[in-house]
């Protein structure tokens, strides 16, 4: 009887579209018997659940949509590799808290080829995409390009939407093109 109710109720979640608490259902209510918890305290955790579901799910739709051609993170980023990456590493490490983004502060990755601006700034990307930040990753050619095309298509105002309305907008190879 129990694992028909579990199911019954179960399928009613899925129907309010809570796919944590329908996740967690089974086990949250036989540790609730284990642990002889209220049904408070097992709403609570599956309250929990649920909210823990929703912010990983958020956070992978912004890495999904931020279109990373690859992920990069800055554990992987080699620091001590020369004197200009061992020099910059602190001043780096402290954009990692998200706060340029509240303040309107605009980095600049600048510097000759292989230093790793590209990984950096993708790794940076990723971080505020954990912290369910909006981000858009785009190479300034691709941008130019879908910002051509948009307005001999009539459609600048949606695609200037796109970049505008990002939190944190990378635009990787800025200086490699000419451009009018």
């Amino acid at each position: 009887m129990k694992d028909d109710e579990i199911s019954l109720v179960t399928q009613k979640l899925k129907w309010l579209r809570l796919p944590g608490m329908a996740e967690q259902l089974r086990p949250i209510v036989e540790k609730a018997a284990t642990e002889n918890l209220s049904a408070l305290q097992a709403v609570d955790r599956l309250c929990d659940e649920e909210k823990a579901s929703r912010l990983r799910n958020a956070v992978d739709r912004r890495i999904r949509d931020a279109r990373f051609p690859e992920v990069n993170t800055v554990d992987a980023f080699d620091f001590d590799f020369c004197p200009v990456r061992k020099k910059a590493r602190a001043r780096y490490l402290a954009l990692h808290d998200l706060a340029f983004i509240d303040k309107g502060v605009n980095p600049l990755f600048i510097g000759i080829p292989g230093t790793g601006k590209t990984f950096l700034a993708r790794a940076l990307a990723f971080r505020a995409c954990q912290a369910n930040r909006r981000v858009v990753l785009v190479s300034a050619p691709k941008m130019l390009n879908d910002l051509h095309g948009a307005e001999l298509h009539g459609r600048l105002d949606r695609v200037l939407r796109k970049y505008t309305r990002a939190e944190l907008l990378v635009i990787d190879d800025f200086a490699v093109l000419a451009m009018d």
